[in-house]
């Protein structure tokens, strides 16, 4: 499977919704209310494709990978609605759970609104005093890693 695939499969239904907070907000708190707002926030951008949002939220090690691009968000998006089964417009989240948080790391996982659940644990790095996207670098809706590319 290529990497926008796993883009794809790695996405799943977890951090990602039309009303999770200001859409360009960049959160900057650093404790477990900070990680909350990044993950709404990076849902967010992903859900409404608002590359600049999805940029934002990636730690400096994931945006010099080959991930998501403003010319590839919208047919990625495309891809992941038809293969969920359900529009981005329709999914809301209703939660936001934490684990493994330590001063420099932690994990969040968003819950939806959506019949299709969500099982993806979104790693994120504190970076210049901001909860980033970092590690595996993955979406945070359906169950899709955010590299593009055929790799």
């Amino acid at each position: 499977m290529g990497r926008l695939g796993r883009w794809l499969g790695v996405c799943s239904i977890g951090a990602v919704c039309a009303a999770c907070g200001s859409a360009n907000a960049v959160p900057s708190a650093s404790g477990v209310a900070g990680l909350r707002q990044a993950a709404e926030a990076y849902a967010g951008a992903t859900l409404n494709g608002r590359f600049g949002g999805v940029e934002r939220a990636l730690s400096p090690e994931c945006r010099a990978t080959d991930h998501i691009t403003a010319e590839n968000l919208p047919s990625a998006e495309v891809t992941w609605q038809r293969q969920l089964g359900v529009s981005f417009s329709s999914i809301r989240v209703t939660g936001v759970d934490v684990r493994d948080v330590t001063p420099t790391s932690a994990q969040a996982e968003l819950t939806f609104n959506s019949p299709v659940g969500n099982d993806n644990w979104v790693h994120y790095v504190l970076d210049d005093g901001k909860w980033s996207v970092g590690g595996e670098c993955v979406v945070p809706v359906g169950n899709f890693e955010s590299s593009s590319g055929s790799g």
